[in-house]
């Protein structure tokens, strides 16, 4: 977020997961850059759709680190 790493997980199962990172002070109320990498990729064969995704992204939320 804004070129700071917040976080890194690694997935060892697909399926539904969240990830929780807070946000530091510095980057509250400006606008900045979310980058969010995947090394996998799925298709999701529904309504016809054959992309190949990395997730879907259900949301996105920030919060603060508890200052």
């Amino acid at each position: 977020l804004g070129g700071k790493l917040l976080g890194r997980r690694f997935l060892e199962e697909p399926g539904p997961f969240l990830l929780e990172y807070a946000c530091p002070a510095e980057l509250r109320g400006g606008v900045h850059l979310l980058q969010i990498d995947s090394s996998g990729t799925f298709q999701p064969r529904y309504n016809g759709d054959r992309r190949h995704l990395s997730c879907l992204v259900d949301s996105i939320d920030f919060v603060g680190d508890g200052e």
